[in-house]
């Protein structure tokens, strides 16, 4: 797992959460991809980098926050990991 963080918090804030937008869709049999901004205002200025492998819903995501709107871009496998077996769940 690779996760790059950069965050000022707004220390006054209010909890105001709205999803303003969001789109998905289906990009192989077990891959999918999300779109979505939505109003945060916890968050002054964000930029987040992940990158997860051989975990719940892997792949790579991008977060850019600023002054409490954000836009966040994700790539995810749709299986869950199993680590006992050390393989995706069927």
């Amino acid at each position: 797992m690779v996760l790059l963080q950069f965050s000022l918090i707004n220390p006054w804030y209010k909890e105001n959460f709205k999803n303003l937008y969001c789109r998905s869709g289906m990009i192989t049999t077990h891959k999918a991809w999300e779109f979505e901004v939505c109003r945060y205002s916890y968050d002054l200025v964000k930029v987040s980098v992940d990158w997860t492998i051989k975990r719940d819903h892997a792949g790579p995501r991008l977060e850019l926050c600023l002054f409490g709107y954000g836009i966040e871009v994700k790539i995810y496998d749709t299986r869950h990991w199993d680590h006992e077996k050390n393989c995706w769940e069927v």
